[in-house]
């Protein structure tokens, strides 16, 4: 086994060892331009510094952040003071900054702030220009490069989803002529009248990669399409021009198209959930139909109608002989009251009270007046028990009657 074998982490410890002893690395100044500036959720500060062609990672703690009364941002001129160790996992130096200054803006920087300044009183970034995305497209363009990992990427991604035509409209993303590319691809997207949605897609990189999607142009060119634009360009961290001109900005090309198109499995399930919801609404219809449809045809049978007609019939029936009862009452009363009424006049019932009936014939009509019997005539006096036979002697009037 050789002597000169060390493990990675041993060689990463004995160099953090050597920069340690180096004074001049020692609470130092160095001046650069701020690149990929990031704010972690615990308060310190990733970022880069640049100058003539080299870079430094730099790192300032959250407790040096509190002494700093500005926020670091992108294409600023600082100054950071600190010391120069190795990270012991990554096997890289990092400045560890105690205290940053701001010197100036770069030039380039300044451009960017005061085009960014313009567009935004033109209205392009106006949040009312902005336009929903369709919920179902069927044909999605996408502008980006084609050898790049975005479109590779995307494409993954769109196999998860529900069919869609993808066209890719190829350009350049990067160096020299990329913008003229990019706006150009834009332009013959909205030439068509078939597409629903347009992507503008590039992966990540530093700020000099993504330089093309803060230039005017291709600004520009993405808020003027007539097709809603989803910008996604680099990783999250990462903001462009192109993002504030879009209909909607997504953190990575990857979002772009989970965004754009809903899952199989989803779009699946919900057909599944409303299928289901539609065949039980259907069956508890066809449930309270069929309960309607027995209920009338009970309704409607004829042993029903028998029913219900002898059930009426016996009801007729019983108060016809409530009224016939009534009436028979009701004549019954009546008959005795002329029973009544003729028993007064009835001649045997008078007979019956010792009188007689006196006629000059037997059973003829009686004699009502004295003056109708004749002297020497038989007279027939009927009794209630039988009929005595007499003869007229004398007929004596009343005085009253002899003045008639």
């Amino acid at each position: 086994m050789a002597k000169n074998l060390f493990q990675v982490k041993e060689i990463n410890l004995y160099i953090q060892g050597l920069l340690a002893d180096d004074d001049l690395l020692q609470n130092l100044w160095i001046e650069g331009e701020i690149s990929n500036f990031k704010q972690h959720s615990s308060g310190h500060w990733y970022f880069t510094l640049k100058g003539d062609g080299a870079t430094l990672k730099c790192v300032v703690f959250r407790q040096w952040t509190k002494g700093v009364f500005f926020l670091p941002e992108d294409g600023m001129e600082v100054r950071v003071r600190g010391t120069i160790a190795v990270y012991e996992r990554d096997g890289q130096y990092i400045l560890y900054g105690e205290e940053i200054a701001a010197v100036g803006t770069s030039n380039q920087y300044a451009l960017f702030c005061a085009l960014k300044e313009r567009l935004y009183e033109e209205g392009l970034f106006a949040e009312e220009r902005k336009r929903p995305l369709p919920l179902y497209p069927q044909k999605i363009a996408v502008v980006t490069s084609a050898d790049g990992a975005a479109w590779h990427d995307m494409q993954k991604i769109f196999t998860q989803k529900i069919p869609a035509e993808v066209i890719l409209f190829p350009c350049a993303v990067q160096g020299a002529g990329s913008e003229e590319s990019i706006v150009r691809a834009i332009e013959t997207v909205n030439s068509r009248k078939d597409i629903d949605v347009l992507i503008v897609s590039r992966g990540g990189g530093s700020k000099e990669d993504l330089a093309v999607f803060n230039t005017e142009g291709v600004t520009r060119a993405v808020a003027g399409s007539f097709i809603p634009v989803i910008s996604a360009v680099g990783h999250e961290i990462d903001y462009t021009l192109t993002d504030l001109a879009a209909d909607v900005r997504v953190p990575t090309p990857t979002a772009a198209a989970s965004i754009v198109l809903s899952d199989k499995a989803i779009v699946q399930e919900s057909l599944r959930a409303a299928k289901n919801k539609l065949i039980a609404v259907i069956e508890d219809f066809l449930g309270s139909q069929r309960a309607r449809l027995t209920d009338l045809s009970m309704a409607c049978s004829l042993s029903t109608v028998l029913a219900q007609n002898q059930c009426r019939l016996q009801q007729v029936r019983k108060q016809l002989l409530l009224g016939i009862e009534k009436i028979q009452e009701e004549k019954n009363q009546r008959l005795q009251r002329c029973v009544a009424e003729l028993s007064l006049i009835n001649p045997l019932d008078v007979l019956a009270r010792g009188y007689g009936m006196v006629s000059g014939e037997r059973h003829g009509a009686p004699l009502k007046r004295a003056a109708d019997a004749v002297e020497n005539q038989p007279l027939f006096v009927e009794f209630v028990d039988g009929t005595v036979h007499c003869c007229v002697e004398k007929v004596t009037l009343t005085k009253r009657q002899e003045g008639k």
